[in-house]
């Protein structure tokens, strides 16, 4: 069989012509492999922030009962609902981040309204709950609500190690 590009008689049992392509010719010039991202709404964003949002809230209100007045599910809230807007959000929009902390306020405040309303805990009961440890999980969950749903561009880091001075 000869190549359809230069003629050449090709190898037997080869499917491409060593003089049109080279070996080494992904080497020469790599070419890199970026996955195409389905476009998505922030409509879409929204709602299904706001479905996981709602679910996570309950969950944790009818689990209190079996953890206490914990907080540490706030983070698992806020991050669910973190990555449920960035993978359905359009890809880098401004406004996920607003959709993350939208969704994450009504997730992590809707949890502690209803663990509220459910258990009628006395204010008592809820400032004891409300140290400093709870206090974080609830911040860190906000916080990862409205950052792991906004697009980041890549962090890149440069590197100069310094040559290496001879010992005396």
């Amino acid at each position: 069989m000869d190549c359809p590009n230069c003629g050449k008689r090709l190898p037997e049992g080869s499917i491409e012509c060593p003089r049109c392509h080279p070996k080494n010719l992904a080497a020469m010039a790599p070419q890199p492999i970026i996955p195409e991202r389905a476009a998505g709404s922030s409509a879409l964003a929204l709602i299904l922030g706001l479905v996981v949002a709602g679910g996570g809230a309950y969950v944790w209100a009818l689990t209190v009962h079996w953890i206490g007045l914990l907080a540490w599910p706030a983070i698992i809230i806020g991050g669910a609902v973190g990555l449920v807007v960035r993978v359905t959000g359009k890809p880098s929009e401004p406004s996920n981040g607003m959709i993350g902390a939208l969704c994450g306020i009504v997730g992590i405040g809707g949890g502690l309204l209803l663990i509220y309303l459910q258990k009628n805990y006395s204010v008592k009961e809820l400032m004891s709950a409300a140290d400093v440890t709870n206090l974080a999980f609830i911040f860190i969950g906000f916080s990862l609500s409205r950052s792991l749903s906004s697009s980041k561009s890549k962090l890149r880091l440069k590197i100069s190690i310094p040559p290496k001075t001879p010992q005396a």
